[in-house]
Order: C-alpha cells, then sequence, then structure tokens
C-alpha cells in the first residue's frame, strides 16, 4: 500500500485533487487520474499540463513516477509534447491504434490461431482499464508475388491509406512464412512486434518454445515405452538447423535412441487449407511406404508440429491406414484454446493463445513507452495435455 496523500493539482485556476493511496503503482494512479480528467473534459483540449518538476512538487511524487506517467499518455495520444513550450492535451482525442497483420484470409475456415489471436488482442486491449486503445485487422498477405503485386494488393493500400488517417502506434505481425522481402515493406517506421518463427533471417520477438515440444514428446513417448519415433515436420522451412529439431536430437542422444525419421511438409501455397492437404497427402504415402515395409514398417509414435496439418494426417490414416493406424500414438503440436475434432485419437502438445496475445501486446507497449525490453525472444512454453 502506497502512502497517502492529499496531493492537489491546479490548471488554469481550477483544483483537481487526486489523492495517492491505492495499492497500484503511483505513476499508474497519476496517468489514470490524469486520463479521466482529459477524457471528461476537466481538463480541456488545448490546456497546458504542468511541467514535471511541478507536477512533483504538486502531487509529491517522485520524478519517475510522473515521467513514467506521462509517457503512457503520449503514447496513447491524449497528450503532446512541443519543444520549448510544454505539454498540452490535444486538441481532438481518437483511441490509439494498433495495426495486427495477419497472413492467412481470418474468413479461411482453417485460420482458427489467426482468429483467436484477434480475439484475445481484443480482451487484452479491453482489460486495459480506460486506456484509450483499439485495434485494426489487415490479413490475407500470403500468396502475394512479392517483386510486383504485394505493394499493389487490396489489403496494402488499405493499410497505407489508413496510416495516412488513424493515429497507429505500433504493429503486431502474424505472418508466418511471409518472406523477408515482403516483411521489408511492413515496417512502417512504427514499433513492431512479430510472432515467430523466424524466416529468411528474420528474428521474431515472440515465439512458441519449439525446442520443448521436440525434446519433451520425445521423452514423453519414451516414458510410454514407446521408441520408434517419427516427426512429421509441419513448421515453414527456414535456412539452418531449428530448434525443434534441436530439441528431438538432444532428447535422443539423452535417452540412447535410433535416429527419429523426419519428413518435412511442403505445402503447394502458404496457408492452413494448402497445409492441411499437404498433410493429407504425405500421410497417405507415409502409409504405403510404411506397409510396404513389412511387418514392423511402421513407427509407434507420429509426432506433428501442426494442429492444422494433423487434421490432414488424422483424415488420411482414417482413409488408407486401417489396423495398424489404430495402434499408432498421434501427438500434436496444438494450441490450447482450439480443439479440433480428429478422426483419430491423438495427445496434444498445446500452446495458450492468451499467453501469445499478452507478450505481443507487453512487448509492444513496452517499445512504444521506451521501457526496458524483456529478454528476447519471449519463449511460450507449453504442456502435454493427457
Amino acid at each position: 500500500m502506497v502512502r497517502a496523500t492529499g496531493a492537489v493539482l491546479r490548471l488554469c485556476m481550477k483544483k483537481i485533487e487526486l489523492e495517492i493511496r491505492t495499492a497500484d503503482p503511483v505513476y499508474v494512479q497519476i496517468e489514470r487520474f490524469l486520463r479521466r480528467q482529459i477524457l471528461t473534459g476537466r481538463i480541456g483540449p488545448s490546456e497546458q499540463l504542468p511541467s514535471t518538476n511541478e507536477l512533483v512538487r504538486q502531487l509529491q511524487v517522485n520524478r519517475a513516477s510522473v515521467i513514467k506517467a506521462m509517457a503512457h499518455l503520449r503514447a496513447e495520444g491524449l497528450i503532446d509534447r512541443k519543444p520549448k513550450r510544454g505539454t498540452f492535451v490535444k486538441s481532438s482525442v481518437d483511441r490509439s491504434v494498433i495495426g495486427v497483420l495477419i497472413g492467412e484470409n481470418l474468413s479461411d475456415e482453417t485460420s482458427y490461431f489467426q482468429r483467436a489471436v484477434c480475439k484475445h488482442l481484443r480482451e487484452e486491449l479491453m482489460s486495459m482499464q480506460d486506456r484509450y486503445w483499439t485495434y485494426r485487422v489487415y490479413d490475407g498477405l500470403f500468396g502475394l508475388d512479392a517483386q510486383t503485386d504485394f505493394r499493389q494488393s487490396p489489403m496494402f493500400q488499405n493499410l497505407s491509406a489508413d496510416l495516412r488517417n488513424y493515429p497507429f502506434k505500433g504493429m503486431i505481425q502474424v505472418l508466418g512464412g511471409l518472406s523477408g522481402t515482403q516483411a521489408s515493406y511492413l515496417a512502417f517506421n512504427l514499433p513492431t512486434v512479430r510472432l515467430g518463427p523466424p524466416y529468411q533471417g528474420t528474428s521474431p520477438e515472440v515465439i512458441m518454445d519449439y525446442y520443448r515440444f521436440g525434446r519433451e514428446s520425445v521423452e514423453f513417448a519414451v516414458r510410454r515405452g514407446l521408441r520408434k519415433i517419427f516427426y512429421l515436420r509441419a513448421i515453414y522451412e527456414v535456412s539452418g538447423k531449428t530448434v525443434d529439431l534441436d530439441g528431438v536430437d538432444d532428447a535422443v542422444r539423452a535417452l540412447k535412441l535410433g535416429a527419429v525419421e523426419t519428413r518435412q511438409l511442403h505445402p503447394a501455397m502458404i496457408g492452413g487449407p494448402h497445409l492441411e492437404q499437404a498433410g493429407y497427402e504425405q500421410a497417405r504415402a507415409l502409409v504405403e511406404e510404411w506397409n510396404a515395409r513389412g511387418e514392423n514398417g511402421w513407427p509407434e509414435v507420429l509426432l506433428i508440429s501442426d494442429d492444422i496439418a494433423a487434421r490432414g494426417v488424422a483424415r488420411s490414416l482414417a482413409d488408407h491406414g486401417g489396423e495398424a493406424a489404430r495402434k499408432l500414438m498421434v501427438l500434436v503440436m496444438a494450441n490450447k484454446e482450439i480443439v479440433h475434432h480428429y478422426l483419430v485419437p491423438v495427445m496434444r502438445y498445446e500452446f495458450s493463445i492468451k499467453r501469445v496475445a499478452h507478450e505481443l501486446l507487453d512487448v509492444l507497449w513496452k517499445r512504444i513507452v521506451g521501457e526496458p525490453l524483456p529478454d528476447l525472444p519471449v519463449k511460450i512454453e507449453g504442456n502435454l495435455r493427457q
């Protein structure tokens, strides 16, 4: 509990009283108080606020709290600092906007994850009490050629126009396998945070802990007495060896297993429908291959690193796998808040989309207001659901 003070803020001959006494940090109380005074009109448009030193004296608080509160209000677009003149309430206040850039078309049936990210981003913004924020979503970036029609696409044109008309403060990118060239078109000189995995030299700020998925999935299978493991990898290919494979390999060495055979899915195009179809076709080919090997040709465990790809795999196993498929343990990297109805039993290694949304907004907010960032990338840990 912070100490109680009966602080009086004097603005243009008005007395505005702020009593600091709640358990919230002092800067949060100052920020909340000033925001409400501005939004209710008690501190009017174009009215000048006291200087930092004057606010410290009047409110009887430390300087760092005042500076942090004012930085947050500037980030929201409620006040504006004019060099050599001071800090003023903006003449008109619009909600500060965050752009959310999505690779898939949200109208696609398989875009469960992307829609859930948007849902939880909205809930996170609504939970920020009276902060004056909203977001706008731009989807359908996949399938556009980097050299010709990307910047001429309706999505890109709409986004470019909105940037001229709305007070954007930052961008969240959920782009999957977008090319580095395309990603460079989306910088817009704004604070940005990107959800992984990395691709073509990019460095995402938030990423699922793929290493733990690879390692813990293999360890779980071995604890169940299953040692013949096959990994169907649905993470979009990137250059170099990736951490999910490092996790698998480290578990193999520690447990003294034979090599885990791995195949990479190659969908015809980026996007959920193509990934699901690629999973179906690859599983059909694998069933033929495993059957051709004879009685012991099938693995005991099939790891799949994407729940949409796993839908196609499960459908194919149900169509073509026969009795052997029913003995196979299928373990899928999945999303905690989304439940698919597969045609075969599956185990799920789940990541929380709600946590993804929280971390994306947290990193972006810190970039907007200039606060220290956490260690990057932020890794979202998953857990086996048995």
